[in-house]
Formats: C-alpha cells, structure tokens, sequence
C-alpha cells in the first residue's frame, strides 16, 4: 500500500528521506507526533503536548486519523499488520514471523526474569498470548485488534467470574474520599484492620484466586485447548468511537500457522471454532462459580433484612 502524503512528509519530518518500512519501533513516538504535526498544522513537542491536543470531543476521531497514517509506516503485509502492544520482545519481525516465533520470545524473556527473581529454574514454553494490542487496515477502515490464546484467556474469564460474582454478592469497601491519600489511608486501614464485612470480601477474593490456581495450574484445566488441532474463534465489534477484533487461537499450533507478513488470510484461513469455544469456556466458568459458592458461601439475610 503507497502511503498517503500526510504520511510521507511526516517520514521526510523526521528521517529526512523515506525510509525502508517498516520503520524501527524506537521510532514510532517521533513519526506519530510529526504525523499529527502534518494532519493538524501544528506543532507537537511531545508526547503530553499531543495528549493535551487530543483531549476533548474530538479525541477518538483524531486519535483514529493519526493512527490511520501511522500504520502505513508501521504495518506488514497487505493489511499493515501492526503490534502495537507496550510489552514487546526484543525480536526482529519480518513477513515471515509467526504469531508463535512472537509469543515464544515474549514468554522466553519474561520467564528469564521471573525465574531469576524466584531463583528457579526456567519453566518450558506455554502459550502466554493475551491481548496483544493490534492495528491493522482493511478495506481502507482502521481495525484495532486484541489477539490472545485459549488458555490465558480462560485465566482471565475466571478472574472476571470472581470479581463479578464478588461485586454482587458481598457489601462494597467503604471510601472515606476520593482524593488519592483518601484511596490510599483506606487501602491500608482495609489490609491492617478491616470491618468484619471487608473481611468477609477479602477472604471471598483470597478463596476464588486459590481455586483459580488449583483449578488452572494443579488440574491443568487451562491445557484442555493443548491438545485440540488449529482454530480461531473471531469476533468484531464497534462501539461508535472505532472498530475492534477479538481473536482467540487454540494452542501453538494456530499461532505457527499466523504469520505478520499475511495475517489476515492465515486467520481467514483457520477453522472457526467459535461455537465449541465459547461453549467450553461457559462450562468452565460455570463450574468455577460453583465451586467458588462452596468455599466462600454469600453473608445470610436477617429475617428484619
């Protein structure tokens, strides 16, 4: 795709020349500013100058403008494929790198440094994609994206499920203010010394985060996607500000055949296992609530209420 002239001459802002694109990462904060720069007349010395600019009924639709030229200078491939998310591998991506060449190093890299903290040995890969931040183009409209695998993503819908059934069950912390020390005093009060009902939601988080492990990593019940072959479950959504896919991969297996260079045909390209997905994580989420009800049992109801 040729880029556009608001495009261009934001590269000759700041390379003095058009440089092979994609361009580096490291460069990405300057193109953007100059790129807004060129789209507004005007100049931005940083970051928090732009933020301030950008920060009224407009900041969607200009956020979404800028981001729209950037990927012409950032993507790979036909849909300018591009990973935007902050926690990023030192990998060198090309057309050819997969999803899984992605996920591998970002593991690898996390891993090292937890494992040097706990002073273990480093555990073997598992997939840890979730919510990778994308943006991509296609059919000319701007597409951000949130890429994760099966079995992170099922951690966090048992996180949601606990805090959720949390939120409706137990009494709500009390806030003396909502100034930052206010937060902060109350925090604290509420570790050291909480009200008999803050405990009773304390302990109700401390139950469901133990289940969640027993479940995910002493059942291994987040490696019943390790044995399923390739698929995608796909869905777009827009909510008026901009448009977004979500996309889960089953296992290792998917993620090497997703490469960035071809992104969208490599999905386009997967089984959809939308349905059976969907319907598992259901089934597990249900059967976590149950057994959550039993270790952490919601306050009774006086009778006068």
């Amino acid at each position: 795709m040729d880029c556009s002239l608001i495009t261009h001459n934001a590269l000759m802002a700041v390379y003095g020349r058009i440089p092979g694109l994609p361009v580096d990462r490291a460069d990405v904060r300057r193109l953007r500013l100059a790129v807004a720069g060129q789209l507004f007349a005007r100049a931005f010395g940083d970051d928090a100058a732009l933020d301030d600019f950008l920060e009224d009924q407009d900041q969607h639709e200009r956020s979404n403008v800028i981001n729209r030229h950037l990927v012409e200078a950032t993507g790979i491939g036909p849909t300018l494929f591009t990973i935007t998310s902050l926690s990023h591998p030192e990998l060198a991506i090309g057309v050819e790198t997969s999803l899984l060449d992605f996920d591998k190093a970002h593991f690898q890299e996390i891993e090292e440094l937890v494992a040097k903290a706990e002073k273990r040995e480093l555990r073997p890969y598992q997939e840890s994609l979730y919510k990778l931040w994308t943006r991509s183009v296609i059919d000319g409209e701007l597409l951000y994206g949130f890429l994760s695998a099966a079995g992170p993503f099922l951690w966090t819908a048992l996180e949601d499920a606990l805090f959720e059934w949390v939120d409706a069950t137990f009494e709500p912390y009390r806030r003396s203010g909502n100034t930052q020390e206010a937060i902060a005093s109350d925090i604290k009060r509420q570790i050291e010394a909480p009200e008999p009902h803050e405990k009773l939601r304390n302990d109700a988080y401390a139950s469901g985060s133990s289940l969640i492990n027993t479940m995910l990593n002493e059942e291994g019940l987040d490696r019943i996607f390790a044995e399923d072959g390739p698929w995608v479950s796909r869905k777009i959504e827009a909510d008026g500000h901009e448009t977004r896919e979500q996309i889960v991969f089953s296992n290792a297996s998917a993620l090497e055949l997703v490469r960035l260079g071809s992104f969208h045909a490599d999905v386009a390209s997967l089984p959809d296992g939308t349905a059976s997905f969907e319907a598992r994580m259901s089934s597990l989420v249900e059967e976590f609530l149950t057994r959550l009800k039993e270790l952490a049992p919601a306050p009774k109801v006086s009778a006068d209420g």
